[in-house]
C-alpha cells in the first residue's frame, strides 16, 4: 500500500472528493481514500449517504502500520562502499466490512475501499457522501464525497477477407451506449501475421508478431468524431491486399472517449486470400477438374462454368518459389496444380491435377508444372499458356466444344488455333509475355516480321529453317529469302540484299543465291546475281528433321578496326543444309567482292559492299515474283544476331528521305503464315534480343487477299508489268 499521508489536525482523508468512471451498466470499479496517521487509538466505522441510486458501497475499512527495517545490499549490485540502508514499508493490520468497528491503535493509518457498481437504470452521473467516523476523532466523522459518471462506448469492425492485388473497404462504428455525448478517438497500432499454407508449397513469408498496419490498412480522418446516443460515428477502412502474403492479420484497435477517461477496443481481423479464377477457352468452356474429384492425378477437361460449386474451376497463378520466372496454376478446390501426366513431352499428353512437386537442391524439379502467358497478336484479347517442359500450350483435344472435352499438352498451332486460345476470367494473365501484333496480309510469304536494328549495324547474323514436317511445293518451286536492308549513308550503294535458297519447280537440287540491288525505290537496279549449288536431295520434297542455315560473313575493314564497323560490312554468306540426324548434305560461301557486276564486265569491290540494319525471312516461290503453291510443309525460324535485334511489322526504321520509302518487299509470294515475334518457344520465356524462334505452317484455305496498290509495288520492282 502506499505511504500514509501525514496531516494536521482536524484529522483528514485523501484523495477527496473521490471520483469514479466513466463506466458502463453492470461493470464495477473501485477507489481508495486514507488518512494520515493517528495519534490515539480509534473505532472506525464508514457508511455511505445520500446515494439514491444504489450504486456506492463500502468494500472494506483497513488499518496499516509502517515497519522500518535496516538492510544490507549487495556489494555486487553497488560501486563503492557498502552502506546499511533505511526501508519503511506498509504492513497491513486487520480489515473490518465498515459497519463492524475497526479498532486501530495510534501510529497506524486507516484506507477505505468503496465500489462504484452502476446498472442499466443509473443515471449518467451519480453522487454520495462516504462517512468515515472515529469514536475518538475530533469532529467524531469526516465526509469525503462520492461522485460516480456512467459511459460506455463500443466498437464494431466486421471480419475482413481481402484477395491479393485487390482492395476492399469495410465501415467501422463506434456506439455511444451509455453516457453524455463525447468524442471518440481511433488508432491502429501493430499487430501479428499467421502464414497460410498452401499445399506442398513452402511459406512464402514467416509469421510475425510486429507487423506495421501501413500500406494495408488506412483509416479514413478524422481520427477524431463526435457520438452521442442514437448518433453513432463511423469510420472507412480501406484494407488492400497488395502483395502480402497469404494469411491472417491482426491488428490491435484502440479508442478512447471521454476524455481520455474511458477506453475501448478491437481486433482488426484481416484474412488475405490467394485470388481464384476461371480461365476460359476461346471455344467457350473453362478449364475444370473432372467430376471435381480432388483425388491425386484427376484430369483437367474444358467444361461449363459454373456458378456455385466451382472450386474445381478456380485456379491461383503462384510464382515458383525458386524464382525462376514461371508460374503454377493452382486449384482452390485441394491446392494441386495443373500437370502434364508423367512429364510427357508427346504431342496430346493429358493434363492433369497433382501436388507440386516439392524442390530439390533449390530446384523445383517440375518443369511439367510450370507455365507462363504468351499473347497471341492473332486474337489480342487471349493468350497462350506454355509448358516450361517443352514449349507445348495447354489445348482443347480435337477443338472439341463438347462440355467434358478432354486437356492436353500440345504443339503451338498459329492458324485455327482457338481451342489453345485462354482468357481470365474478369482478370488477366500475369506477366504475359508480349508479342508484336500481326500487319495486314498475313498469311502471304512475303509479309513477315522485319527484325530491326534500330538503325545501327546487326553483326553475326544468321538464320536456320528447320523442317518439322515434309515441305514440298506444286508449282513454282520454292524459296527462302533473307532479304536485308543496308544501312543508309552517302557512301553506301548497295541497299537492299537478299541471301537465297531456292529450287525450281520439280527440282530436287537446290541453290544458294546472292542478289543484292542498288537505287532508290521504286528504281532498284541488280549489282550482283550469282548462284551456287547447295544440295541434291532424293526427291523434290524436303524431308521432315531438315534444316537450311543461312549465315552472313563480313569483311574486315582495317579503316574501322577499332569501330562497330570492323565486323559489320557484309561481304557475303555461308549455306548449310543438314538432315534428321545432323548430317551436312550440302554447303557452300559466297562472297561478293569478285563477283561480276549485273550486265558488266567489271567485278564487285568494297564500294559495292555495306553493312545491314535490318532483315525479314520470307518463304516464297522461286524467283520473277513467283508465287508458289506450297502443298505441305510447317517448322520454325531461329533468328541469331549477336548485336541484337527487335521485332516490328511495320517495317525498318528510316529517314523521311530513305531509299525504301514506300518499298512493299519482296516481290515473290507463297501460301506460307507465320507465328508471331518475339516467341521464345522452346529457348525461355525470358527476354532475349539475340534470339528468337518463329514458327511457320502452310496458310489454311490459300493465299489472303492483298491489295492491289502493294501488289503493284511489288512488281515494278522487278521491272515487270503491273498488269
Amino acid at each position: 500500500m502506499p505511504n500514509p499521508v501525514t496531516f494536521s489536525s482536524p484529522l483528514k482523508f485523501s484523495p477527496i472528493p473521490l471520483k469514479f468512471g466513466p463506466i458502463g451498466p453492470g461493470q464495477t470499479t473501485q477507489g481508495n481514500t486514507q488518512c494520515g496517521t493517528l495519534s490515539a487509538p480509534a473505532n472506525v466505522t464508514a457508511i455511505i449517504t445520500g446515494d439514491a441510486n444504489h450504486v456506492f458501497s463500502v468494500l472494506s475499512v483497513t488499518s496499516f502500520q509502517l515497519v522500518t527495517t535496516i538492510e544490507t545490499p549487495d556489494p555486487g549490485e553497488i560501486k563503492g562502499p557498502v552502506k546499511p540502508v533505511t526501508v519503511t514499508t506498509a504492513e497491513q493490520v486487520s480489515q473490518s466490512n465498515g459497519v463492524t468497528p475497526l479498532a486501530v491503535a495510534g501510529g497506524q493509518y486507516v484506507e477505505v475501499t468503496v465500489q462504484f457498481a452502476p446498472t442499466s437504470s443509473s443515471p449518467d452521473n451519480c453522487t454520495a457522501i462516504l462517512q468515515i467516523s472515529g469514536d475518538t476523532w475530533t469532529p467524531v466523522s469526516v465526509s469525503v464525497p462520492l461522485s460516480g459518471s456512467v459511459g460506455e462506448v463500443t466498437v464494431n469492425v466486421p471480419p475482413i477477407t481481402v484477395v491479393q492485388n485487390k482492395s476492399t473497404t469495410v465501415e467501422i462504428t463506434v456506439t455511444l451506449t451509455a453516457g453524455t455525448a463525447t468524442t471518440a478517438d481511433l488508432k491502429l497500432q501493430p499487430g501479428s501475421f499467421t502464414p497460410t499454407k498452401i499445399a506442398n508449397f513452402p511459406v512464402s513469408s514467416p509469421a510475425s508478431t510486429d507487423f506495421s498496419p501501413d500500406g494495408m490498412l488506412t483509416l479514413t480522418p478524422p481520427p477524431s468524431k463526435a457520438i452521442s446516443k442514437g448518433n453513432p460515428a463511423k469510420w472507412t477502412l480501406k484494407v488492400s491486399g497488395g502483395s502480402l502474403s497469404p494469411g491472417k492479420y491482426a491488428f490491435p484497435l484502440g479508442g478512447s472517449a471521454f476524455g481520455g477517461a474511458f477506453t475501448f477496443g478491437a481486433t482488426v481481423n484481416v484474412t488475405v486470400e490467394l485470388p481464384y479464377f476461371f480461365v476460359k477457352s476461346a471455344l467457350g468452356g473453362v478449364i475444370d477438374i473432372a467430376g471435381a474429384s480432388s483425388t491425386d492425378g484427376a484430369g483437367l477437361d474444358a467444361f461449363t462454368q459454373k456458378s456455385t460449386d466451382n472450386e474445381n474451376q478456380l485456379w491461383a497463378f503462384v510464382p515458383d518459389p525458386a524464382g525462376s520466372g514461371y508460374y503454377y496454376m493452382v486449384s482452390k478446390l485441394n491446392g494441386n496444380v495443373i500437370d502434364i501426366e508423367e512429364a510427357s513431352t508427346r504431342s496430346n499428353a493429358l493434363l492433369d491435377a497433382y501436388p507440386r512437386k516439392v524442390a530439390v537442391d533449390g530446384y523445383s524439379g517440375s518443369k511439367n508444372q510450370l507455365w507462363y502467358f504468351v499473347a497471341d497478336p492473332a486474337a489480342p484479347q487471349t493468350s497462350r499458356i506454355v509448358s516450361e517442359l517443352n514449349g507445348n500450350v495447354i489445348d482443347v483435344q480435337g477443338a472439341s466444344t463438347a462440355p467434358g472435352a478432354l486437356l492436353d499438352s500440345y504443339p503451338v498451332k498459329i492458324t485455327a488455333a482457338q481451342n489453345q486460345q485462354w482468357t481470365v476470367v474478369g482478370e488477366s494473365f500475369p506477366s504475359v509475355v508480349p508479342t508484336v501484333p500481326y500487319g495486314p496480309f498475313w498469311g502471304n510469304g512475303n509479309v513477315n516480321y522485319i527484325l530491326d536494328g534500330d538503325g545501327a549495324a546487326l553483326t553475326g547474323v544468321s538464320v536456320t529453317i528447320h523442317f518439322t514436317s515434309d515441305f514440298s511445293s506444286s508449282a513454282n518451286g520454292y524459296g527462302f529469302q533473307l532479304n536485308c536492308y543496308s544501312t543508309e549513308g552517302k557512301s553506301i550503294t548497295t541497299v537492299w540484299q537478299q541471301y537465297v535458297v531456292l529450287a525450281s519447280p520439280g527440282d530436287n537440287t537446290l541453290y544458294a543465291y546472292i542478289d543484292n540491288w542498288s537505287g532508290i525505290f521504286p528504281t532498284f537496279n541488280q549489282v550482283v546475281n550469282t548462284k551456287a549449288t547447295l544440295a541434291t536431295l532424293p526427291s523434290a520434297t524436303i524431308p521432315a528433321g531438315y534444316s537450311i542455315t543461312i549465315a552472313l560473313t563480313y569483311y574486315q575493314d582495317p579503316q574501322y578496326q577499332y569501330t562497330d564497323q570492323y565486323t559489320a560490312i557484309v561481304s557475303g554468306a555461308s549455306y548449310t543444309m543438314k538432315d534428321n540426324k545432323g548430317n551436312v548434305v550440302g554447303s557452300t560461301t559466297i562472297g561478293i567482292l569478285g563477283q561480276n557486276l549485273y550486265n558488266s564486265s567489271a567485278s564487285a569491290t568494297l564500294a559495292n559492299l555495306a553493312p545491314i540494319s535490318a532483315l525479314q525471312l520470307s518463304i516464297v516461290g522461286d524467283k520473277n515474283s513467283n508465287t508458289a503453291t506450297l502443298t505441305q510443309g510447317a517448322g520454325t525460324i531461329t533468328y541469331y544476331a549477336s548485336s541484337g535485334f527487335t521485332a516490328t511489322q511495320l517495317g525498318p526504321k528510316v529517314p523521311p528521305d530513305s531509299v525504301f520509302k514506300n518499298f512493299a518487299g519482296t516481290g515473290e509470294n507463297a501460301n506460307v503464315f507465320y507465328g508471331p515475334l518475339p516467341w521464345p518457344w522452346s529457348i525461355s520465356m525470358k527476354s532475349n534480343s539475340n534470339q528468337f524462334v518463329q514458327l511457320f505452317q502452310l496458310t489454311p484455305g490459300g493465299l489472303p487477299t492483298i491489295d492491289e496498290h502493294r501488289k503493284a509495288d511489288l512488281l515494278r520492282r522487278h521491272g515487270l508489268p503491273s498488269s
